[in-house]
Parts: C-alpha cells; structure tokens; sequence
C-alpha cells in the first residue's frame, strides 16, 4: 500500500503532464542528467588575433596542419567572450555539463605559442562561471613541454590559482571525491611511452592532496582513462569503461590523416559505419556500470571529431548539424534511461511511484535508493519526481550493439 503522500505526488505528476504545465521548475536539457556528460575542449583558435591572443594559425594550418571543416559561427579566436558564450550556450543546450580543456602550459614557457591558449582558457571559465553554473571545467595538461621537464610542483600550483580557487564554482568533482578533478596527457616526455612508463613522473601526478589526478591516453599500462583511439582505431571496439570510476569516453569519427598519421588513421570518415551509434548504444545499455560520459571532441577540427555545428568543405550535402543533433537526441535518451527505474524500457507512471517511495530519502538512510536520486543531489524529492514526469517515452528504444 503506498502513503497518502506517494499517492499525491503520482497524482501531481499526472495532472502536470496533461496541463503539460510545470510552473516551478524550468524545462531544461540538464534537468535529468544525474550522471556527467562532459566534451573535450580545445581553446588554441585564434582566426583573426586580437588583444592577447595573436594570430597563430591553428586554422589555416601553418603548424603543418590543416582543417578540412568550418565552423558555423566562422573561423573564430578562442580568447573573444562572445564566441565562448556562443559554444557554451550550444553545449548548454545539449545538456552538456562538464568540460574537459585542453592546457598548454602557463605563460613563462612560450609567450608565442602558450599565452594565447591560457588566456583562451581563461576566458573559457570567466565565461561560464558568469552565465553556465551548470557547467563545470577540468583542465588537461597537455605535453607543452615535451623538449624539456616539468615542474609539476609548480604547474599545479599555477593552475589551482588561476582558474581552480579563482573559480570555485567551475570545479568538477568526481563521484565521491573530495578533490577537484586534473587531467593529464600521456605526452611521452611527461609520462613516457607504453613500453617505458615514467614511474618518476607519474607518481609525481598522483602524489597530491589537491587534485583527483587522472592521465588520460592509449597506454595499456598506466593511463587512469583510456581516451579515444581505442574506440577509433577499431569500429567493432565498445568504449573502455575506467572499472574504478566508471568512464567511458567517445567520438563520431576520427580522422588523423591532416595531422601526418598517414593511411590507416582514418575511421568511419563519412559516418557510415555508425561508429558514435554503435558507441551511444553501448553507453545506453550500461547505465549501471557509467558514472562519467565524455565525447571526443566538442572542436577538434583537425582530427575531424568534432560535433560543435560546422559545415564540410568535402562535403557540401552535409547537415552542419549532424553530430550535434544526434548528440542532442542520445542525451535526451540517456536521460530517459536514467528514469527507468523499475528496468522496464520505458518511462511511466510506475517509475514515479517508485521515486514516491523514496521521497524525502537522503543518501546513506535505511531503504535508500540512489536510482530514485535523478537529479543526483543525494536527496530524492519533487525535482527528481518532475525529471522523471517530463522524461517520458513510451516506451524507448536503443541500437543493437
């Protein structure tokens, strides 16, 4: 027998969804997400120079790159505010709420080439902590350094103080962690190639009571995550899921043929073999075992990953759109999924009274159930009834693996 109050709030959902009317809580894309689902960043464009961000050429190839695809809003510069605002509202949109930023290095290396990419991620968190509070920002440290050493002493404290503690409310945490999050590359002068790890290194990354270290990258041997060529460089691969934090990275495509990879480096090119379907469908089916989604890449235009709008040169029938609409639509699913409480394939009158029975539950009370927690704020209580109300789909379906 359910409570007076269960029964009320399965009977405030019902008659919310046929006034299709909810005047307390906005509808928005992140409503539901209980779980992170973040984009890689890459802040080095700089198409026309301005103030201190200088024209480098990351766009017209002058690095001996090329980039075969345009951007809708134009080849933009990363350090202008209103191009930031631009991709953090698209990402908003999509329900993206976390943000991993590539880093190269703070200003004293190289005033040419690593000033403009730190300001870029300057104003990347200015930005957001402004206008998206729901979006949070990790930095990865990339191999800026790669012909000479790192002072990692001195690289975390350069960036704890200029972005972490100067933007406290732009810190990601992982699940059950009590530090912020840290990315690294696995460059191989900072922590050495598979076959010779740098053991010196890379237990001075993990050595610290700042950060949640983590080093992403192919090595089979000590990277935390593995990033997203063990999913490119095979298409029948499933996304590796990080069996102690529980992440999956993924992308729609890869192609590193632009960046002097040669023949073999190009996958799925024109998304006919379903690479990112086949992904999603497999993030879609293992909801239990995820805590953390990312996607390679948000505008990492000269390996052709990204899914930020952009038109194709190659290409002229292509749907600017394309990646970022599907992207749109499997978070929408995904959310859904995270609704389905009681394991059935849809969403309906069953899961909110399956949340009922939890209402007013914190984390860690007899009879918790975290699947109840939607939102997950460690409370189960009229916002996770509503997110599961608007999530209905009746019933939804995912993709053969």
């Amino acid at each position: 027998m359910t409570s007076l109050n269960e029964r009320f709030l399965v009977l405030f959902c019902f008659l919310s969804l046929l006034s299709g009317v909810c005047p307390v809580f906005p509808r928005t894309s992140t409503q539901n997400v209980r779980i992170p689902i973040g984009v890689f960043y890459y802040a080095w464009y700089n198409g026309t120079g301005s103030g201190n961000c200088p024209d480098k050429g990351q766009w017209n190839g002058s690095q001996g790159w090329a980039v075969e695809d345009a951007p809708l809003i134009g080849f933009y510069n990363s350090c202008v505010p209103s191009v930031v605002h631009t991709q953090l509202s698209e990402m908003n949109t999509l329900g993206i709420n976390l943000i991993v930023v590539s880093w190269w290095g703070m200003r004293p290396y190289d005033l040419a080439q690593q000033a403009p990419v730190d300001e870029a991620v300057r104003t990347l968190y200015s930005v957001a902590n402004a206008s998206f509070p729901n979006i949070k920002i990790a930095i990865m440290v990339e191999g800026f350094n790669e012909s000479g050493t790192y002072d990692f002493p001195y690289i975390k404290s350069y960036i704890y103080s200029n972005f972490y503690s100067a933007y406290p409310n732009e810190m990601f945490y992982l699940k059950d962690s009590a530090r912020p999050l840290l990315c690294w590359w696995n460059a191989k002068n900072m922590t050495g190639p598979d076959e010779a790890p740098n053991w010196t290194n890379i237990n001075a990354i993990h050595n610290d009571a700042t950060f949640e270290n983590k080093i992403l990258g192919q090595s089979s041997s000590y990277v935390d995550w593995y990033a997203w060529t063990l999913c490119s460089a095979n298409s029948s691969e499933t996304p590796f899921i990080n069996t102690n934090d529980g992440v999956v990275v993924i992308e729609p495509r890869y192609d590193g043929s632009n960046i002097g990879q040669g023949a073999g480096s190009t996958f799925d090119l024109t998304y006919s073999e379903r690479l990112y379907d086949r992904q999603w469908s497999y993030v879609l089916n293992n909801t239990e075992k995820i805590e953390c989604v990312l996607i390679y890449s948000w505008n990492e235009y000269h390996e052709r990953s990204q899914i930020e709008p952009c038109n194709q040169t190659l290409d002229q029938s292509y749907d600017p759109y394309y990646c970022y609409r599907k992207t749109l639509n499997y978070i929408n699913l995904y959310q859904s999924t995270l609704c389905d409480l009681n394991h059935d394939l849809r969403v309906d009158m069953n899961d909110i009274a399956s949340a009922a029975v939890c209402f007013g539950l914190r984390a860690g009370d007899p009879k918790w159930n975290p699947r109840a927690d939607v939102t997950g704020d460690g409370v189960v209580d009229i916002r996770d009834i509503v997110a599961i109300a608007r999530a209905f789909v009746l019933p939804f379906k995912t993709l053969e693996n």
